[in-house]
């Protein structure tokens, strides 16, 4: 009896791991483009509209593929190829994955079904390894260290996602 009690928590544990905050992972791969970070904060599509994971898919497939333009403009052509992929943070903090189909063609970028995630408010924080290396700027070190970023949903906690980076 005691072996299948030890299964029984084994499965528990495992059916825990894929917990609701899991699902509220955002990993696209690629650059993270934020609304409100400059340039793309003076972009036409940024300034005239308040765009989010909420309005008409074509209308954030046209902001999708000015700031990609906007983004290979600022860091060079060569980035966000076809087939690349990008996490878009809008204004009101949602964000979404989005996939390069085309650097000629208007629309050139669409979002990833599914990939769409409310803002978390202004407790939200993704830059968490910019803050880390501005933190210690005058103190190098060698090794490792992991960042967290915690993602709200009106006050919520709703997931965490942490990495290890070398340092």
């Amino acid at each position: 009896m005691k072996h299948k009690l030890s299964w029984i928590a084994i499965l528990l544990i495992a059916i825990s791991g894929f917990s609701a905050p899991a699902s509220a992972l955002l990993k696209c791969g690629g650059p993270t483009i934020r609304a409100n970070d400059p340039p793309f904060n003076t972009s036409p599509g940024i300034v005239n509209q308040d765009v989010g994971i909420t309005d008409d898919e074509f209308v954030r497939i046209g902001l999708l593929t000015e700031i990609a333009g906007l983004y290979r403009s600022t860091y060079g052509q060569s980035k966000l190829p076809v087939g690349s992929t990008f996490k878009m943070v809008y204004k009101d903090n949602s964000r979404e994955c989005a996939t390069v189909v085309s650097k000629l063609a208007s629309p050139g970028v669409f979002p990833v079904a599914g990939s769409q995630r409310a803002g978390g408010g202004p407790m939200e924080v993704e830059g968490t390894s910019l803050y880390i290396q501005m933190f210690n700027l005058n103190k190098p070190e060698v090794g490792w260290y992991t960042v967290c970023y915690d993602y709200y949903s009106n006050g919520t906690l709703t997931a965490t996602e942490c990495s290890v980076q070398a340092w």
